[in-house]
């Protein structure tokens, strides 16, 4: 989980880039709607009430905990996109009382 917001790959690292504490979390999309095995998602073709979910699951400082969070965004795509930033808005708040990243 640490991965997620400290690696190079890791799909919440720009959300947590340049925090003031240590992060760890998991992202994720929630499907809608399935599609045919031929058909590839795009959101701009689907009614926005099927758009993906997206999920962020994470916790502060990874060392020894103080908070966890669960953001749910409805319709709000990938969980890094849009889960992840109001978790670490969150996390700011409760570590430095600011929600600016």
């Amino acid at each position: 989980m640490e991965e997620v917001t400290r690696y190079p790959w890791g799909t919440a690292k720009k959300a947590f880039a340049g925090a003031s504490y240590q992060s760890a979390g998991k992202t994720g999309t929630v499907q809608l709607r399935k599609l045919n095995e031929d058909r590839v998602y795009d959101a701009s073709k689907i009614d926005k009430k099927y758009h993906d979910n997206a999920i962020y699951v994470g916790y502060a400082p990874i060392k020894q905990p103080e908070v966890a969070i669960v953001v749910v965004a409805e319709n709000g795509g990938h969980g890094g996109e849009s889960a992840a930033p109001v978790a670490r808005k969150v996390f700011d708040a409760y570590f430095n009382g600011s929600t600016k990243p």
